[in-house]
């Protein structure tokens, strides 16, 4: 297995991107603005859904605020980690590090990890409460349960996010630019699900 740089990872994009939308969306589906739309929405509302997410991945990404590293060999993606930042922050955000369920057990994910906690910079990420021990035996420091903003922008969001803990490469009181789809956003899929009439 050899690890794919972020200049060849750019061929695997749409195939991340899709993947990460659709579980996004999945989550969403359980928020109350979403729920009575997405119980009947048709292939082509979800796909639209779908495509508004994806659009917001590649435009962080144009931007600069997203990095993929991924783990790729004889032509296949095993694996990857996506990580967002804020514009002259040197904390990142680990959204996700995933391994395709064909690749497990292999150590990939391990070593996504071991080569984010090698690089300079420091991230954190969120989790479930039971995957605590496995990150700090990781070399992660333990930074408390992750709060949603409590502003009006997140109230639909909110409630995903509960129970989570915060994970840190580093001891540090500097917020998380944790990736979170807003209200804005939500309005703007379903203004969007609601116009899709396929």
């Amino acid at each position: 297995m050899s690890e794919s740089t972020e200049l060849n990872i750019k061929e695997y994009l749409p195939e991340i991107f899709e993947s990460e939308a659709a579980g996004i969306l999945q989550d969403l589906f359980f928020t109350p603005a979403l729920a009575p739309l997405m119980m009947f929405a048709t292939e082509a509302q979800v796909a639209v859904a779908k495509k508004y997410i994806v659009d917001v991945f590649d435009e962080c990404y144009t931007a600069g605020h997203l990095k993929v590293l991924g783990v790729a060999g004889e032509g296949a993606l095993y694996g990857y980690a996506m990580l967002f930042c804020q514009p002259n922050m040197e904390l990142y955000y680990c959204h996700k590090i995933f391994v395709y369920e064909q690749y497990r057990g292999n150590g990939i994910g391990s070593d996504l990890l071991r080569h984010l906690l090698s690089q300079s910079f420091n991230f954190g990420l969120i989790c479930l409460p039971d995957l605590v021990p496995f990150y700090k035996s990781a070399g992660l420091i333990y930074s408390g349960e992750f709060i949603t903003p409590h502003d009006d922008e997140f109230k639909n969001a909110r409630n995903m996010y509960l129970g989570l803990s915060v994970m840190r490469s580093a001891d540090s009181t500097a917020g998380l630019p944790v990736f979170l789809l807003n209200d804005n956003d939500i309005r703007k899929m379903t203004e969007l699900i609601v116009k899709c009439k396929a």
